[in-house]
């Protein structure tokens, strides 16, 4: 559902504000003594280190920017801008299928004020406003049924970041009931394989690169991420909305209680692989968590959906 003129000028306001508090948060990350410009120049000389190698899109994209007059850091600041706002329009979208239009505002505005939150403590992770833009496209290109889309949202997504290689168990999950059919097993195989064929590219393009922190195995994650205060980050980014988005599932539509499973997948990896208190890896989950809840925070407000 496209929103209206005024509430896409709201939306346009709300993502500025977004845009601009993680200007100010990001200062130290841009200034001369912070990495953002040297990881930036080394990303394009191909020098830089895991996993930054090989998230190439978005310095290239700002690279094109830069050539043609913009400022680097401007630069930055207008694809997260771009993406953000693109993001937050497709999420009003998608919960209007579910909800009443107004709640559906009310769940992107809320959306919207939260983006600032997760760039707390994020260091020079400018890949995440594009995966989340292409995160929120998969749920609204699964639920339209447009499926060939889906490839090129893999495709883009794994030349910016690793994260977009759950976009097929997504996939997987919400179609679950035609797995008998000829058409899942192509659409999720080919998902996997498009992912896997560009994933190991890059990789191979590039080769192997040391971590610039030794924070990237289980083994050395788990009992910081179990121990560390901030971690709490990751529960208080949706608050009591996670608890209303998990209890009750079974009155859910079907397309949302199994997006569900993302959520302890999500849990998982990143409890493995990244810093949960990073709470912009819980950003792509927003369709789930705010449709599913709001529907249960809001019954009278809830679309009747076929399953």
């Amino acid at each position: 559902m496209t929103p209206r003129p005024n509430l896409a000028w709201v939306f346009l306001g709300l993502t500025l504000a977004a845009t601009w508090t993680v200007h100010v948060l990001d200062a130290g990350v841009w200034s001369d003594e912070g990495p953002a410009v040297e990881i930036h120049h080394s990303i394009l000389d191909g020098t830089a280190d895991y996993p930054h190698q090989y998230r190439i899109l978005v310095p290239h994209l700002c690279n094109v920017l830069e050539r043609a007059g913009v400022p680097l850091e401007h630069a930055y600041l207008l694809q997260r801008f771009t993406f953000w706002y693109f993001s937050v329009l497709l999420l009003h979208g998608f919960l209007a299928v579910w909800t009443s239009e107004e709640l559906a505002f009310g769940g992107a505005a809320l959306f919207a004020g939260l983006l600032p939150f997760s760039c707390l403590g994020q260091g020079f992770q400018e890949t995440d406003p594009l995966n989340l833009l292409l995160f929120v496209s998969a749920y609204a290109l699964l639920l339209a049924r447009r499926d060939a889309w889906l490839f090129v949202v893999v495709a883009v997504g794994v030349l910016n970041r690793e994260t977009i290689l759950l976009v097929p168990l997504l996939a997987a999950v919400v179609r679950l009931d035609e797995s008998r059919t000829a058409d899942y097993w192509r659409l999720v195989l080919g998902l996997v394989v498009v992912g896997a064929v560009l994933f190991l590219g890059v990789h191979l393009a590039y080769g192997h690169r040391e971590a610039f922190t030794n924070l990237v195995t289980p083994s050395e994650n788990l009992p910081v991420n179990l121990g560390r205060f901030g971690s709490l980050r990751m529960l208080v980014l949706y608050g009591a909305l996670w608890w209303y988005a998990l209890t009750g599932l079974g009155q859910q539509p079907a397309f949302l209680r199994r997006s569900a499973w993302l959520i302890p997948v999500f849990v998982v990896v990143h409890l493995g692989w990244g810093l949960v208190g990073e709470t912009r890896y819980f950003l792509p989950l927003a369709p789930t968590v705010l449709s599913l809840a709001l529907r249960r925070l809001f019954p009278e407000s809830a679309r009747e959906v076929p399953n």
